[in-house]
């Protein structure tokens, strides 16, 4: 099937769920649910932490982080800034407060790795120029605790992933069989995203790598930025990704198809 436009999918939720619902790549799904008040509660009985955000777009301002810290109370970053709560209740009264009537979603918290006392998640891009998907883009980028991840200090700040892992010490033989693990990962998870968007044609992949080297997907963005790769120096992968991108917009009728 010919599709001659550009889609992309603002609903992180739907996306999640998607991939959810792939037995292959359920197991590198974050928990990602509807806000609620029993949801909250049962999360933050699992979780050390969890992260709310808009379900679409949002801002950094839009994007805060509740950690548990057992001792009855609950610990808000939201903006640089930090709040307490003493109960679930109270807490999400707060969430729904500031998320100004729009609809949220919870996510499991994760811990990041870093490079240079800096946490870094990895970045993926995946792109489809004519039939078939491919993985054009691996980098490690810089986060900061309680900003979005596309925000522009991450674009500015790439690492390569052999870099990060050989300061952790990481075999290159493990190091291999990571990148096989996420790539694999991405590939699979576009074909999936894939048969329920059909206009899909580039996919950037946020990655979380716990210490443990369990890969775990954040978030999948449906008209990912890669900037980053020219940034840190990496030419070749630049000009890969930015020919492949030009040559999708070459070949499509319509630019963008919003879908939720």
């Amino acid at each position: 099937m010919n599709v001659r436009y550009y889609q992309t999918a603002a609903n992180k939720r739907s996306k999640m769920d998607i991939l959810n619902g792939n037995s292959r790549i359920s197991k590198y799904i974050l928990d990602t649910r509807s806000i609620s008040i029993g949801n909250l509660a049962d999360m933050l009985e699992k979780y050390a932490m969890v992260v709310f955000k808009p379900i679409i777009g949002g801002s950094v301002k839009d994007i805060g982080f509740v950690f548990n810290n057992g001792k009855e109370f609950y610990k808000v970053l939201q903006s640089g800034h930090s709040y307490y709560y003493n109960g679930v209740r109270s807490l999400y009264n707060y969430i729904n407060a500031m998320s100004r009537k729009r609809e949220l979603i919870l996510q499991q918290g994760v811990n990041h790795i870093s490079y240079q006392e800096t946490p870094v998640v990895v970045r993926v891009i995946v792109q489809k120029v004519y039939n078939n998907w491919q993985v054009n883009g691996i980098v490690f980028k810089a986060i900061n605790q309680g900003k979005a991840l596309d925000d522009e200090q991450s674009i500015k700040s790439g690492y390569g992933y052999k870099t990060v892992f050989d300061s952790m010490g990481i075999s290159l033989g493990e190091q291999s069989r990571l990148k096989s693990e996420i790539v694999s990962l991405c590939y699979h998870s576009a074909i999936a995203l894939n048969k329920s968007y059909i206009g899909l044609r580039e996919l950037g992949f946020d990655i979380n790598v716990d210490k443990e080297l369990m890969p775990k997907i954040i978030e999948v963005n449906t008209r990912p930025r890669y900037e980053i790769f020219k940034k840190m120096g990496e030419k070749t992968t630049y000009k890969r990704i930015d020919i492949n991108h030009k040559a999708i917009l070459r070949s499509v009728n319509n630019f963008k198809r919003e879908e939720s």
